[in-house]
């Protein structure tokens, strides 16, 4: 993925005993990836900093003021961003699940098995549902290095269960979608209604009254409660408690997620008790916001900001910009990280590109952690960048849904490279200096020899990443699935 790529290794199956006390060591599909190498060293004058990373779900970049947004008011994460660092091209997955995965693991889905919500390829013996079982987390191993760590908001796409030593959250605080709460209390609230899937049952409410299970416990809501403030609270009481220790804070927010059925809620800037239906994205977004600037508020009155690093991200694009494409504008999401000066330098806007793949290694050279001998990761820690130490950081960034492929450098993008769904060559495109998808130019066809040389790079490029290989069984048997399930991955 970058300069010093090596070359690919096999993928190795792990002693799971081995793997669970930290011992194991692991071959990748893909030695492009950095191996955990940072120490840990308490002999800083600092404590290792706190993380706070939010995760909103289905939102583009350009819901966001600092972004381009002149409709919805997001001060908050405007403020992030003037602050600290806004990456311009950041590439998640179009689909929630492989972009979940990927993050949580630091590996792409030739490792993983999970291209798509509706595509979990086994790999060896593993089960891909299960995969922290077989692929460290970054909760895990920073747990393992003595942060307490968080979830809150929504549980998907973890690997295993959220109480699991495997997956590695000492707290959480989640929606839970059935309505049967812990010791088979009922929940007394509403239902959303049914997703547009075949034999889905109705779902409990995410957002007004919501349907919340805390630590192992049912949680009692009321109509009043509104489902992000009561993640926002859980989130800030642990940073209260942990205040005295470095902590992860893990919020994968359900807004603006469509309820089951369509439509989104009104929010509390309507007033309380709100609706479940009726609202629209513009005030989602500016709740959002508000979340946002509650939990730095938080922050700066336990006095931890200073040491505290926070992202804000989203899981991929909203459905009208790009939601399960095989292009950039499915993959590309808003990345914002602001901490103090000392951990990260102000430079606003940036063109150096990322991918979700970078979270997990940067997460670990900041914490001054590290993972089993061996154990490699496929993305490049951001940390050097972050602190100014560098002005660059990846030669390209890559990512995938379903069957499809994407890949681009600085200037050239290459999108729906697809061979088993007929779409081997994909396109090209000359972007140029600009960073917005839909004013590239497209030279698929173009004989120019920088273009050529440019696709047969990229090419070169995305060869080294493993694809699906049909032949073999279990992979055939997942493909065959995935036919006939419902969002599959389109091209354009």
């Amino acid at each position: 993925m970058h300069r010093r790529a090596e070359r690919i290794t096999n993928e190795t199956q792990m002693n799971r005993r081995q793997f669970l006390a930290g011992t194991a060591a692991a071959a990748g599909c893909l030695a492009m990836g950095r191996s955990l190498r940072a120490a840990e060293d308490n002999s800083t004058r600092h404590r290792r900093p706190n993380f706070l990373f939010i995760m909103a779900d289905d939102l583009s970049p350009g819901h966001f003021g600092y972004y381009g947004n002149r409709e919805a008011r997001t001060p908050a994460i405007d403020a992030l961003a003037k602050t600290g660092v806004m990456f311009r091209t950041c590439w998640a997955t179009p689909m929630c699940a492989p972009t979940r995965a990927l993050l949580v693991t630091g590996r792409y889905a030739c490792r993983t098995g999970i291209y798509h919500n509706a595509l979990w390829v086994p790999k060896g013996e593993s089960n891909p549902r299960r995969f922290a079982s077989d692929h460290l987390t970054f909760a895990r191993v920073l747990k393992q290095h003595g942060y307490a760590t968080a979830i809150a908001g929504k549980i998907m796409a973890l690997g295993g269960g959220v109480d699991s030593p495997e997956v590695g959250f000492d707290e959480h605080c989640f929606h839970l979608g059935s309505g049967k709460l812990p010791g088979g209390a009922e929940f007394d609230g509403p239902y959303e209604g049914r997703h547009r899937i075949p034999n889905s049952k109705p779902v409990a409410s995410r957002y007004w009254h919501p349907c919340v299970v805390r630590n192992g416990q049912g949680l009692k809501t009321k109509p009043e409660d509104f489902g992000e403030d009561v993640f926002a609270d859980f989130l800030i009481d642990f940073m209260k408690r942990n205040k005295d220790k470095p902590f992860l804070a893990y919020f994968p927010m359900n807004l603006p997620h469509g309820i089951a059925g369509g439509g989104v809620p009104t929010t509390p800037l309507s007033g309380r008790p709100g609706k479940i239906r009726g609202g629209n994205m513009v005030e989602c977004v500016q709740y959002i916001d508000a979340v946002v600037g509650r939990l730095i508020k938080a922050l700066d009155e336990l006095q931890l900001r200073d040491n505290t690093i926070v992202f804000f991200t989203t899981d991929n694009a909203d459905a009208g910009n790009g939601k399960t494409r095989a292009t950039e504008q499915g993959a590309r999401v808003p990345m914002v990280v602001s901490a103090s000066r000392r951990l990260v330098r102000p430079r606003g806007a940036v063109d150096a590109m990322t991918d979700f793949a970078d979270v997990f290694p940067t997460l670990l050279e900041l914490a001054r952690a590290k993972g089993p001998d061996g154990y490699e990761l496929d993305g490049k820690s951001l940390a050097a960048y972050l602190a100014g130490r560098t002005d660059s950081h990846r030669d390209w960034i890559y990512s995938y849904i379903g069957t499809a492929a994407m890949i681009r450098d600085d200037r050239w993008l290459l999108e729906a490279v697809d061979p088993l769904g007929g779409h081997p060559q994909g396109r090209l495109y000359d972007c140029g200096n600009s960073r917005t998808p839909g004013s590239y130019r497209d030279v698929s066809q173009s004989k120019a020899p920088e273009a050529i040389e440019a696709r047969k790079r990229l090419e070169q490029a995305l060869a080294r990443i493993p694809a699906l290989d049909p032949s073999d069984p279990a992979t055939k048997q997942a493909l065959e699935t995935y036919k006939t399930a419902p969002f599959r991955h389109r091209l354009k």
